[in-house]
């Protein structure tokens, strides 16, 4: 099924956020608290799922660069 997204509210989350790369421990750990967030809450809109994924994309970019296994 394809979810439309609504660029409004999806602008406005972006905002709010400000999604970037990853450059250190800081926003490391703001990026996790953001990704928590998301993922417990169990009434996620699309808009919140593509921020979802664009953060994990983004925490996982972090970790393979400074915190591999």
């Amino acid at each position: 099924m394809i979810h439309i997204i609504d660029r409004n509210l999806y602008g406005q989350l972006l905002a709010k956020i400000a999604p970037k790369i990853i450059e250190n421990d800081v926003e490391y750990q703001s990026a996790l608290q953001e990704v928590e967030k998301l993922l417990f809450n169990n009434n996620r809109t699309v808009q919140q799922d593509v921020l979802y994924n664009l953060l994990i994309t983004l925490v996982e970019k972090y970790q393979t660069e400074n915190h591999p296994l």
